[in-house]
């Protein structure tokens, strides 16, 4: 793992369920709506959330297609104005829940000229625990299709749960031995995954993560990361995009997910998630 360290500060004044316009301010949204052509957007606020206990085959449910393993679970928020998704680790070690977008990986982070189109990411989010002994890795973002079977994303090295290196991934993931710390990682397959800032977790409190990337920002700012409605100071440059650790051009989409560590039941609340990318 390679791993820089730069936490982040936060203020809790925009970590309300609105988009953070520091973030989409220059995303064409309604253009986007009007016409195909400009681009693509996804939004789901989880009015109306999926139940699963166990479901150890994939299965497709709307746009998602779901695996919640032996123990964990998928339930829609109880008492919750605006619905939220959550997603249940279970009580026992090595047990995982996946929600992915199904149908294909839409997204795309690409420097080759033509493909360079810009990309918006942010999804408000809640952990029930953040001590390290009770903690269970979890990860939202971006990750290669195809990934709702089994573990989808996790791997576990002699009970020390982290990420695959197989598979091409970028997002916000906790790892197991920092329960209080969110991670911003990206990584190409069969590469080290980078660690590139950590933000600072408080059990039971919403936070609202994304990340812009933008080929025509400096080159030392291509992939700026938000928290919260803060742009954070550490940036994904163009060096480390071309880089071999970065799934350049790779065919990404939505993935969500938990695994427990522990025999303590985590849940991971997820209010919204929303995407959108330009066409050209």
């Amino acid at each position: 793992m390679s791993k820089v360290s730069h936490r982040q500060n936060l203020s809790a004044a925009e970590n309300g369920r609105r988009r953070s316009p520091n973030l989409w301010g220059e995303c064409p949204i309604p253009q986007i709506l009007e016409d195909s052509g400009v681009g693509y957007h996804f939004f789901d606020d989880f009015l109306a959330a999926y139940d699963f206990a166990t479901n150890t085959a994939v299965t497709n449910v709307g746009p998602y297609e779901i695996f919640t393993g032996n123990g964990p679970s998928l339930a829609g928020a109880v008492n919750l104005p605006g619905g939220a998704q959550t997603i249940i680790s279970g009580a026992s070690a090595d047990v995982t829940a996946i929600l992915t977008l199904g149908g294909g990986a839409p997204f795309m982070i690409s420097d080759t000229s033509g493909e360079d189109r810009k990309l918006w990411f942010e999804a408000r989010i809640k952990i029930s625990s953040v001590t390290d002994a009770d903690q269970a890795p979890f990860f939202i973002g971006f990750a290669e299709e195809d990934r709702s079977a089994a573990n989808g994303i996790f791997a576990d090295a002699g009970g020390d749960l982290g990420f695959t290196t197989t598979i091409d991934l970028i997002g916000f993931g906790r790892f197991d031995n920092d329960g209080d710390s969110l991670s911003f990682i990206y990584q190409k397959g069969g590469q080290t995954c980078q660690d590139v800032l950590q933000i600072a977790l408080a059990a039971d409190t919403w936070i609202k993560v994304g990340f812009l990337y933008d080929p025509t920002a400096p080159a030392a700012k291509r992939i700026k990361v938000y928290a919260n409605n803060l742009e954070q100071s550490t940036y994904v440059t163009a060096a480390n995009i071309a880089a071999a650790t970065f799934p350049d051009a790779e065919e990404l989409t939505l993935i969500m997910g938990m695994q427990n560590d522990s025999t303590t039941t985590n849940t991971l609340s997820v209010d919204w998630w929303r995407a959108a990318q330009l066409s050209q």
